[in-house]
């Protein structure tokens, strides 16, 4: 058996016609306050029972951007690797107890 593998770089998700077209900035100077993506929400009482969760503590995923790098992420069996309804609980090493401690241990990590 052969298998032919071509590689090449991922196509944007623009067409040529919209590169044209100026990039639109947000509005109002207001940058994207989902960090890589991910829409999040504390694991409150209420909620970690209505999802089973109930004596855990971190963030839960409610939606993650299509667009993101993070929507491509697999696992080694070809699983997506973050889905709805995750919980984060750490973050190298480091607990996630809410979103603003969320937010405050992903201001600490390096690019790349």
């Amino acid at each position: 058996m052969s298998v032919t593998v071509k590689l090449a770089e991922r196509p944007g998700s623009s067409s040529a016609s919209e590169k044209d077209e100026r990039r639109k900035l947000p509005v109002d100077g207001v940058k994207d306050t989902r960090p890589f993506g991910l829409t999040l929400t504390d694991l409150t009482p209420a909620l970690a029972a209505s999802t089973k969760l109930e004596g855990q503590k971190g963030v839960l995923v409610r939606e993650i951007n299509p667009a993101s790098y993070l929507a491509d992420i697999r696992t080694s069996t070809g699983d997506l690797a973050l889905m709805p309804n995750d919980l984060i609980q750490k973050i190298n090493r480091e607990a996630v107890t809410d979103t603003r401690t969320f937010a405050d241990l992903v201001s600490k990590l390096k690019v790349g």
